[in-house]
């Protein structure tokens, strides 16, 4: 054998030798072989349901009028009722904010002059309003529109910090019990046993609010605005490697 055929089974087992060392470090399911010869690592999720208990929706007072001046003074009066309204209610002052406020000439497409032409001058006013009493969504949001409020935006359920902490809690429970059954499970499918944990991730935490657009809630006569919101999910993820023996 030359030293140029020699030179050519030395590199091909030495490529060999690379590949097999690469397949023999790569992971089988989630048992590590390669930095953690000895763990397993798993991810779980944790869920929970909680009844709302905070809530938010907003209201506009819309006025138009040849007169900015007067619009103006039409939105500020009507505005004012409707805060009232809502005082009235039960809400507190401080339930009830301005988020925004907004005047500009509004235009119109005139299709036989072929240009726009001045309609009038707009106002907004937009109110937020939350509350815990999610009971009374629907006397707010009926007293609002009964005292001149023309616009209703979406009813947002959410958690207060206090449920969202309490429900993290939860679901971290739940992520951790949901873990440890996936690794013995997996232990156990490979004739292998758990001798403990070695480290815990937190890896996500997120809940959504319920939004409800004002065209999909109830109106019963003599009643008023029925609202039902459904329960709010929150979700715990953490990944976990445990020992095996």
């Amino acid at each position: 054998m030359n030293k140029n055929s020699s030179l050519m089974l030395i590199f091909i087992g030495l490529v060999a030798a690379i590949i097999v060392l690469a397949f023999s470090r790569t992971s089988i399911g989630t048992l590590n072989l390669n930095q953690n010869p000895d763990t397993i690592t798993v991810s779980s999720q944790g869920k929970v349901s909680f009844d709302p208990d905070e809530a938010y929706f907003y209201v506009s007072i819309i006025t138009l009028d040849n007169n900015a001046a007067l619009s103006q003074k039409q939105n500020s009066d009507i505005s004012d009722a409707v805060r009232s309204a809502l005082l009235s209610e039960g809400l507190k002052s401080d339930e009830i904010e301005t988020s925004a406020f907004a005047l500009y000439p509004k235009y119109e497409w005139d299709s036989v002059s072929r240009e726009q032409t001045l309609k009038g001058y707009e106002v907004m006013h937009t109110f937020k309003i939350t509350t815990s009493k999610i009971d009374k969504i629907g006397n707010y949001l009926d007293a609002a529109v009964n005292a001149g409020a023309n616009q209703v935006n979406s009813v947002t359920f959410g958690l207060t910090k206090e449920k969202q902490d309490k429900a993290q809690l939860l679901a971290l429970e739940e992520a951790v019990e949901n873990a440890e059954s996936k690794a013995e499970t997996i232990a156990k499918a490979m004739n292998l046993r758990l001798s403990g944990i070695s480290q815990v991730i937190e890896s996500t935490y997120y809940y959504t609010p319920v939004s409800y657009e004002t065209k999909t809630l109830a109106y019963v006569e003599d009643a008023g605005t029925s609202i039902s919101p459904k329960d709010i999910s929150v979700t715990a993820s953490i990944t976990a490697v445990y020992k095996i023996d």
